[in-house]
């Protein structure tokens, strides 16, 4: 199954030389973007708004991933950190217990 369709015209030459080197055809090929800001929060709204606007023309693409992002990382992302970043904010967090805890008791915090 292709996962993209290529927005790049045939005269393009890194385009071309993709096809070449995969023996793809042009329905056939990934397209990675690389995202450059000042800041990782005007990175993440780029990334946000370029999956915004190409999920829109499925006549170009079929699939669209975002590597390292999307609802699975936003859930699981504390999975993918370094050991000891992960026993760092577990620590954290059960430093915190008491007060999470503390919480439960307020009807507002609990629903």
């Amino acid at each position: 199954m292709p996962t993209s369709t290529s927005s790049f015209p045939r005269s393009c030459p890194g385009a071309n030389a993709r096809r070449r080197s995969t023996n793809s055809s042009p329905e056939e090929e990934t397209i990675l973007a690389v995202i450059d800001a000042p800041t990782s929060e005007l990175a993440t709204q780029a990334t946000a708004a370029l999956i915004e606007k190409l999920s829109g023309r499925k006549d170009l693409f079929q699939v669209i991933l975002e590597a390292g992002g999307g609802p699975f990382f936003q859930k699981n992302g504390l999975l993918f950190l370094p050991t000891q970043e992960v026993a760092g904010v577990t620590k954290k967090l059960g430093e915190a217990k008491p007060v999470l805890q503390s919480w439960r008791r307020i009807p507002i915090c609990a629903a």
